[in-house]
């Protein structure tokens, strides 16, 4: 058994828009490289066959003589994954697949009890795991009981102990960018300054892959991430991609500090929070380069917003986002509708909420709830759920559709639950309101 690993991102472009650079499978691939491995990185992003959501898409893009084969994939991209490691493994017998990202981390058992040609699942982080389980296949013969894996014992798929949480951060390499071909990808330097979030919003399957305790990096390790990735692409801007950037004010200031010290011109982005922030903070964002930021309101009724843990009301996301307009060029506010609970009244609640944003001069996504398996609101509501291809949320669904894999995803309702949608009263209604040009992630 050669000692090559292929690494695939599995994700779709969007339309007429350069991808953006997949960091996980960078991180790791940097984690494999520092321990000695071959390492080919695959970005299915780059894709360039007219439906790529063809499974035979997938398995050209894939062709390999690596002993192992990693594929990283969302709930959106996991039915063509698994239609195609079936394709692969029939293939090349000898080739050990594994899957790992959100998808695996949350359906990791049902996968290896359902589809046999998948041998083995990664759940969590895997920076160190990955390394350790590569160790572990090359040079034992025993089953690889490692931290996060799952694996077969004959027929039956055994879990290994729990994944465990990386505490040190700045102990990692920085992503091997020299993988991929940086000039196919936006002109952005993506960032991950930490890992986890410590809220429970009942519809987010986020604290099964990175965990609900926040760990962070320190500054002084991410400036000098960030100093040799724009020494090496020549890009300006960067793009802070952190659950919650701004949970930790004084972070937030040292952040500021530092930046303005670069003296490097750097334009930057965050996903903000709407109890968290204030226009002292956005003053001194703005001050040091910050243009835009990303409100995940995901509902103007204080009921629902209640209902699925979100921590604040509709009256702060309103007030900080006309703040925000002021200080940023770039303002971003995500509402959801489709909630199992939702009534007409609070549906007609998130729309006032998206006009009076887009009236401070904000731009509005208005997103149909995926089901994710994994979170709070999918243990509650997971049993009933509906499926219409006319309604599949845009969180998962590529402006390719879903017509090469429909079938597999009807056959597998448990494993491709993200492509249904919970019953919500006046459904219909919601959906032909929200399908207009007006809501239509205007």
């Amino acid at each position: 058994m050669n000692r090559r690993v292929t690494l695939v991102n599995c994700g779709f472009r969007e339309a007429q828009k350069l991808p953006s650079l997949p960091l996980g499978i960078l991180y790791l691939a940097s984690s494999l490289l520092q321990r000695g491995y071959g390492v080919d990185v695959r970005d299915y992003q780059l894709c360039r066959a007219e439906n790529p959501t063809e499974p035979e898409e997938l398995v050209s893009f894939c062709k390999t003589d690596a002993s192992v084969l990693g594929f990283s994939c969302m709930n959106g991209t996991l039915p063509i994954v698994l239609m195609a490691a079936e394709k692969i493994k029939a293939a090349r017998p000898e080739t050990k697949i594994v899957l790992g990202g959100p998808a695996a981390t949350s359906l990791g058992h049902k996968i290896m009890r359902k589809f046999k040609y998948i041998d083995f699942v990664l759940r969590g982080e895997g920076d160190i795991v990955f390394p350790e389980f590569l160790k572990n296949l090359y040079e034992n013969s025993q089953p690889p009981s490692v931290p996060g894996i799952i694996f077969r014992n004959g027929e039956i798929p055994v879990e290994g102990p729990a994944p465990r949480r990386i505490l040190n951060l700045d102990v990692l390499p920085f992503p091997a960018h020299s993988l991929l071909p940086l000039k196919e990808y936006r002109q952005t330097i993506p960032m991950v300054t930490s890992r986890g979030c410590p809220y429970r919003c009942s519809f987010c399957d986020g604290g099964a892959l990175r965990g609900t305790r926040n760990i962070v990096r320190s500054v002084e390790n991410c400036m000098t991430e960030l100093i040799e990735s724009a020494l090496r692409t020549g890009h300006r801007k960067v793009g802070f991609l952190d659950d919650v950037f701004v949970l930790d004010r004084c972070r937030v200031f040292a952040f500021c500090d530092a930046f303005e010290s670069l003296d490097m011109c750097l334009r930057w982005s965050v996903m903000g929070r709407a109890d968290l922030m204030d226009e002292d903070m956005f003053r001194r964002m703005a001050e040091t380069g910050c243009q835009a930021v990303y409100f995940g309101a995901e509902s103007g009724s204080d009921s629902v917003l209640k209902r699925i843990n979100k921590g604040f009301i509709s009256a702060e996301i309103e007030q900080k986002v006309r703040a925000a307009t002021q200080y940023f060029e770039y303002v971003t506010v995500s509402l959801i509708w489709g909630y199992p609970f939702e009534t007409l009244p609070e549906f007609y609640e998130s729309l006032a909420l998206a006009t009076e944003c887009r009236f401070y001069g904000a731009s509005v996504q208005f997103h149909l709830l995926s089901p994710m398996p994994g979170s709070e609101l999918y243990e509650q509501h997971g049993h009933g759920l509906h499926f219409s291809e006319d309604a599949v949320s845009d969180l998962v669904c590529s402006k390719h559709g879903i017509e090469p894999f429909k079938g597999f995803v009807l056959e597998h309702p448990d494993i491709c639950a993200s492509f249904y949608h919970y019953p919500s009263p006046n459904f219909e209604k919601k959906l032909g309101i929200t399908s207009g040009e007006v809501y239509n992630n205007a």
